[in-house]
């Protein structure tokens, strides 16, 4: 099944809805959205099983990733495989920024599975 990184960093990739094309729904623009309608929140620091997410120059969230610690991260790369790497081992065109949130409990989920929903039914 194919989905991208903010699917799984979700823990939406296995919602059928969602897989193949439908994914890029969860875009940047999406994600960014959430953050302003306080669906996510930003965190100063890093925990494990927060959200790591990468900005490039233009202010573009490129990338998302579940932190496992501090310095390590799980993430699904575009169309390729889940990658366990290090917070900064990643493509330069990923960005050199970095924030963080918390990972959406089930309130939040539901919330973000029903505004996708809502983007999926206006196409």
């Amino acid at each position: 099944k194919q989905f991208n990184c903010f699917l799984y960093a979700f823990g939406l990739h296995k919602q059928k809805d969602f897989l193949s094309n439908s994914c890029w729904t969860f875009s940047s623009d999406f994600v960014r959205g959430l953050f302003k309608l306080g669906v996510l929140k930003k965190e100063d620091r890093p925990v494990p099983d927060f959200i790591v997410y990468y900005e490039d120059e233009k202010g573009t969230i490129t990338h998302a990733g579940i932190l496992e610690s501090e310095n390590m991260v799980i993430s699904k790369w575009s169309w390729g495989p889940v990658v366990r790497h290090r917070i900064w081992d990643v493509p330069v065109g990923y960005g050199d920024k970095i924030f963080f949130s918390r990972s959406p409990d089930d309130s939040r989920r539901n919330k973000i599975i029903k505004l996708a929903h809502s983007v999926l039914n206006k196409d």
